[in-house]
């Protein structure tokens, strides 16, 4: 089912890239959140993750490049998390202000500092590629109770001005 669910809201994501859409700020937390609640779910881990608060009036429009690098960075690292780490617990804390959105994912986990590379897979490059082209930061620290995963992403750069668009 996870795997029907991720293609699923690919084609989402690829049509709506086609189209030249912006996405509101608000829509892809609420879409993220959803999605990566319902994956650790049916693997059996309990996140947490707060609801978002309203959006503001002013909500901002994201460039389809942010919007996708930023999806496919937590994507792959709710994927690493249900895969690797051996969590029963995780918690993810998504913060947005005028300058960064900023995205910190801890589990209880094994731990993980970033730097291996698994011959198997090509995540791991992918995720630092993607933050190297929003010029953001995505640092791992392993902690004794698992491993925290911290993405920071400056907006200015991406943001879209105007209105919402449908």
């Amino acid at each position: 089912h996870d795997t029907l669910d991720l293609a699923i809201a690919e084609m989402r994501n690829i049509v709506r890239g086609m189209a030249g859409k912006s996405l509101p700020l608000s829509q892809l937390l609420a879409e993220l959140r959803a999605e990566c609640m319902a994956r650790c779910e049916s693997a059996g881990i309990e996140m947490e993750w707060p609801l978002p608060a309203e959006p503001a009036a002013d909500d901002p429009l994201l460039d389809y490049r942010l919007y996708r690098h930023v999806t496919s960075i937590l994507r792959e690292l709710v994927s690493n998390l249900i895969r690797h780490a051996g969590a029963t617990r995780a918690s993810i804390d998504l913060r947005v202000d005028e300058q960064y959105l900023r995205c910190r994912l801890s589990d209880n986990g094994q731990g993980f500092d970033g730097s291996l590379r698994r011959a198997d897979g090509n995540g791991m490059e992918n995720m630092r590629r993607r933050a190297a082209a929003m010029n953001a930061t995505l640092v791992f620290a392993p902690r004794p109770d698992g491993t925290l995963a911290e993405l920071e992403v400056p907006l200015q750069a991406f943001m879209q001005t105007g209105t919402q668009h449908d």
